[in-house]
């Protein structure tokens, strides 16, 4: 999917693609790997991903949106509680990117929604 819109810059543009490329790297590191040290545990996936990722300077513009990818508008996601307008913009663009993704590819569960363009 091409991302254009007037809300966000080219090289925002390119920051969003590392970032969801990026966004489920803590998630899956927990889920494959098991890993529990004493440095993460209690942390959520995007807390791990961001702990990961925070010493590459050249994408450190990544981190507040898989750090907060799972935050909600009403302020009930994770994990910081953040709400509406504090969450940071690319964070409220990879989830409803990640939404749109779940929404339409199966699951084992179910088939994907129908995408209609028209």
């Amino acid at each position: 999917m091409t991302i254009r819109a007037r809300a966000v810059s080219d090289e925002e543009r390119e920051s969003l693609g590392q970032m969801a490329r990026s966004r489920t790297l803590g998630a899956g590191l927990v889920r494959r790997a098991q890993i529990v040290t004493h440095a993460l545990e209690g942390l959520t996936a995007p807390e791990i991903g961001a702990r990961i990722l925070r010493d590459i300077k050249q994408i450190e513009d990544i981190i507040p949106g898989v750090m907060h990818h799972h935050e909600r508008f009403d302020g009930r996601g994770y994990p910081s509680g953040l709400a509406g307008q504090n969450i940071p913009l690319m964070g409220r663009i990879i989830c409803l990117a990640d939404c749109f993704d779940a929404m339409t590819s199966s699951r084992t569960y179910r088939s994907a929604l129908p995408f209609d363009t028209d």
